[in-house]
């Protein structure tokens, strides 16, 4: 390996929707690795439920203390966690076990984009410093993987995203979900 002063960022999970536009963003500053745990054109199959970061890295050229992971990972709609709950625990919270141990290893940080559902939403403004208590699946399992990261690696971080909306309802964010239960005639919960 040829040491370089090159920044790398990859980013698992580009293919959603957060992660694109993440993709688009770090792009500008950074070399990038797009990947997607399916076959898609101008992205690095990575599977994050088994492959390993260091086999990813080893195929490079990328200096190890010049790389940053940014784990952009989503089971899926919200509603979808209470109907496959073993599944969804599988993707939000195994998969970020995994994923940071090979990354602890290697010494490399990751940036994980979790959610704001990791509170009660009972009141607006919370802060860094104020108290988790999520009311839902996706915020449990969402701070079950914060708590992983954060154990694993100091160097971890952690941004709580809110209300993550797009302007085009074929694309995958929250009022797209929601116009999808609307025009289904299911409750927005």
């Amino acid at each position: 390996m040829v040491k370089s002063n090159t920044r790398w960022v990859i980013i698992v999970g580009a293919t959603g929707f957060v992660g694109s536009y993440v993709s688009k963003e770090l792009s500008r500053s950074f070399k990038t690795i797009n990947t997607s745990r399916n076959r898609h054109e101008g992205f690095v199959q990575f599977d994050i439920f088994s492959d390993k970061i260091s086999d990813l890295v080893s195929k490079t050229s990328i200096d190890p203390q010049n790389l940053q992971i940014v784990l952009c990972n989503k089971f899926g709609p919200m509603e979808n966690y209470k109907f496959d709950a073993k599944f969804a625990r599988l993707c939000e919270v195994d998969s970020v076990r995994n994923l940071s141990k090979n990354c602890t290893d290697m010494d490399v940080p990751i940036t994980y984009l979790s959610t704001s559902y990791v509170y009660p939403g009972d009141r607006p403004g919370y802060e860094e410093t104020s108290p988790t208590r999520p009311i839902s699946l996706y915020g449990n399992l969402k701070l079950e993987a914060e708590q992983i990261l954060l154990k694993s690696n100091k160097k971890n971080l952690i941004f709580r995203l809110d209300k993550v909306v797009g302007n085009d309802v074929a694309t995958n964010h929250l009022f797209s979900e929601w116009y999808h239960l609307a025009r289904k005639g299911q409750n927005i919960r």
